[in-house]
């Protein structure tokens, strides 16, 4: 069974989450690589996609680092995902142009469609904030 987010964008979730806890400074990426189980170039990688979604700012320096670029009220599980590992597809109907030559005829395509749409509304609403608390609803 695949997993819905990949670990890179759990990797990202991490350091998100350590960056709010530290609003005061720029945290530096060896810092991020220690509480994200990964190694420092790779979290340079994934803080690159982050900074390029518009969800962290980068402080260049010897006392450098990242920030968040919004409070953590403000970022949704959706961005965070959407910018590690792309937009999410329940399937091939569901995002953009489908190759799919039964949509015309496929009675799933409406359900698949609601289902898509009903995921992203659920993900756009949790926030980093609300997973920090434990105050997200299921």
């Amino acid at each position: 069974m695949s997993s819905l987010i990949h670990r890179d964008t759990d990797r990202a979730l991490r350091a998100l989450a350590w960056l709010s806890r530290h609003p005061s400074g720029p945290v530096p990426a060896p810092e991020l690589a220690r509480h994200t189980d990964t190694g420092t170039e790779h979290v340079r990688k994934i803080m690159q996609r982050l900074r390029r979604a518009g969800l962290v700012r980068v402080e260049r320096g010897a006392r450098g680092g990242y920030r968040l670029a919004r409070p953590p009220g403000q970022i949704s599980l959706e961005e965070v995902i959407n910018a590690v590992q792309g937009p999410l597809k329940l399937n091939e109907c569901t995002g953009g142009r489908s190759r799919c030559r039964y949509q015309s005829r496929c009675p799933l395509v409406a359900a698949m469609r609601a289902s898509q749409a009903a995921l992203r509304r659920w993900l756009g609403g949790i926030t980093l904030h609300g997973m920090m608390q434990g105050t997200e609803q299921t």
